[in-house]
């Protein structure tokens, strides 16, 4: 841990020594007449404007605006989509080029392919950076106190927060539990639920409780409040989405009267200017906002709880964070006890089920392994996999036995002549009686344990298909087999069999094996007669029959037994469809002819 805190504190001195470089370069272009443009509120570029700062744009920038009293729009500058350089976005920048070709010659693009899930309850409307803002708010209100200072500094670092914005974080925490406090003193109750700190209440009560004065500047004010309403009104919106009911009497309105009322309300908080602020005005907003935002979650079925597929994206963002920002393969130091504090405290109060963090424990193993390529990822990865798919057979299972059940109640109630709706009834109950068995997986999680092996499958799969050429960059033919488990396992989590499985696996064999004779054959050329050509693929025949056995078949048999032989009748069948427009155009036996027919006898 100590080791990781050091290179943590090197990368925080370069990352300082870059801010003085640009904070020259930015003086230097005003000494020379040239303005500066910053966001509303700003009278000096701060911390995380210059870490967000793209050189190769600013540079572009200053040599375009270099006459006395141009003027460069900072935020333009900006690298697009997060708050400061993220790890992976820098890893990835460095080892791709304008092609899509890792510069260190992996080929077909690898490393600018990272895989995604495609889930629409995914799609929350927030950005990664403020997901990452938003985990780190609710780890830090609901795992700060009594953790080691060592692992919450890792998990800062994780989730890209720096050390200052961290202290803040925890300073507004307190002044919130302090108002609370107050307020159960003066009236005997909270005006919470229980575990508001893991729920759409927490941002409501921080934009009802935190005010300028508990900042050092007006503008860090300002980012704060701006992040919250967008969490805010970006989550709601997904919740009414998933989820609108029927408005409970009294709230007879629509989900859009409610919404728009909520935006208003957020509008009056947004002050941009200090001296545009009115402590009474602002919290006479920031309650109106609140009262909106209960009216609201009152006819959504996930109430204050955060939707689903907000969990499920904290729940990822969460987890990435078992990776050492610093060595890719490895994990944190302390990655136990970090687990273990995130299942036991944050993921009951979170509403993270044990099949989501299965299923997303596994998927950000195997997307650390594709940006890496770490050959040690697969096989965790092939473990996780393997769980998840005896999770997703032993919840298939069950349904099915739940479902058999439930007909044969069904059958015994309509043969004893009671109603339609007492046997329909009946037959839930006895089956779930009948079966025995744990609570059924919550059909949204089903659906993100096949989404995850679908994922998983598209991206492998594609690489299968032309296995001699793409499996370079992963590690060649000693990567195969882990990677082939690694499909199958995730063709049962997805709901497919075994069979369908193996056929994906033979699919990936016939494709690869007519692309690389094609390959080879065009690489031999080219030939000013047919039957030079025809050797030449005859050679390339045998060559290619020779590495199926020795090299890649082995690395199928363990899901595919028959793959060598299958392999051989593959390589056969592409060769016959090669020589049959010769054969057929043959007029004479010469030499030639005679020689290219006995190689292809061969």
């Amino acid at each position: 841990m100590s080791q990781h805190l050091s290179r943590e504190k090197d990368k925080a001195g370069l990352l300082e020594d870059r801010r003085r470089l640009l904070e020259y370069v930015l003086d230097t272009y005003k000494a020379q007449g040239c303005k500066l443009q910053l966001p509303i509120g700003m009278n000096a570029a701060e911390p995380w404007l210059l870490d967000a700062v793209d050189v190769t744009a600013l540079m572009s920038a200053l040599h375009h605006s270099s006459t006395s009293g141009s003027t460069i729009d900072l935020l333009l500058c900006c690298k697009q989509g997060s708050r400061t350089a993220t790890h992976d976005a820098s890893r990835r920048v460095s080892s791709v080029d304008d092609n899509g070709m890792s510069a260190g010659g992996a080929c077909d693009a690898d490393y600018a392919e990272v895989p995604s899930l495609q889930l629409p309850q995914l799609d929350t409307g927030l950005s990664e950076s403020e997901i990452k803002d938003l985990a780190y708010l609710v780890f830090a209100a609901n795992c700060q106190g009594g953790t080691d200072e060592e692992l919450l500094s890792t998990v800062r670092h994780q989730l890209d927060v720096d050390e200052g914005r961290a202290t803040e974080v925890a300073q507004l925490l307190l002044v919130v539990n302090d108002t609370l406090g107050k307020m159960n003193e003066a009236t005997g109750r909270l005006p919470v639920s229980e575990g508001w700190t893991a729920t759409l209440e927490l941002p409501v009560c921080l934009l009802g409780v935190v005010l300028p004065k508990d900042f050092k500047r007006f503008r860090s004010f300002v980012v704060w409040r701006d992040t919250l309403s967008h969490v805010l009104l970006a989550t709601l919106a997904q919740s009414v989405r998933d989820g609108w009911l029927t408005p409970f009497e009294g709230n007879p309105s629509s989900a859009k009267q409610l919404m728009a009322r909520l935006k208003a309300a957020l509008r009056r908080c947004d002050v941009r200017d200090a001296d545009d602020f009115d402590e009474e005005e602002y919290r006479a907003a920031s309650r109106a906002a609140g009262e909106h935002a209960y009216a609201i979650v009152q006819c959504t079925a996930a109430r204050w709880k955060f939707p689903w597929g907000l969990r499920a994206r904290l729940c990822e963002m969460l987890l990435r964070g078992v990776f050492d920002t610093l060595d890719e393969g490895s994990y944190i130091d302390g990655a136990d006890q970090y687990l273990q504090l995130l299942q036991t405290r944050l993921w009951p109060l979170l509403g993270v089920s044990p099949a989501m963090h299965n299923a997303g424990f596994a998927w950000i193993h195997f997307r650390q392994f594709v940006l890496t390529r770490h050959p040690g990822l697969v096989s965790k990865t092939k473990a996780l996999l393997k769980r998840l798919a005896q999770l997703a057979q032993r919840e298939a299972q069950q349904t099915h036995g739940n479902l058999a059940a439930a007909a044969a109640a069904f059958g015994a109630a309509a043969a004893a002549g009671t109603g339609a709706a007492a046997a329909s009834a009946g037959a839930a109950n006895a089956a779930a009686a009948a079966a025995g068995s744990s609570p059924k997986m919550p059909p949204e999680d089903v659906l993100l344990t096949r989404e995850v092996g679908g994922a998983v499958i598209d991206w492998i799969a594609e690489r299968l298909s032309d296995y001699h050429n793409r499996l370079a960059g992963l590690g060649g033919a000693d990567a195969l087999p882990s990677l082939v488990d690694v499909l199958a396992f995730a063709a049962v989590s997805r709901g497919s069999s075994q069979e369908e499985g193996a056929s994906l696996l033979a699919a990936a064999i016939r494709s690869s094996i007519n692309k690389e004779l094609q390959r080879r054959v065009a690489q031999a050329g080219p030939f000013h007669e047919e039957a030079n050509g025809c050797e030449a693929m005859c050679d390339a025949v045998r060559e290619l029959a020779q590495e199926e056995m020795q090299t890649w078949a082995r690395g199928f048999s363990s899901q595919l037994l028959e793959a060598a032989p299958f392999a051989l009748a593959v390589l056969h069948g592409a060769a016959g469809a090669c020589l049959l427009p010769w054969l057929g155009s043959i007029s004479t036996l010469d030499d030639h002819t005679c020689s290219a027919l006995r190689a292809a006898m061969d």
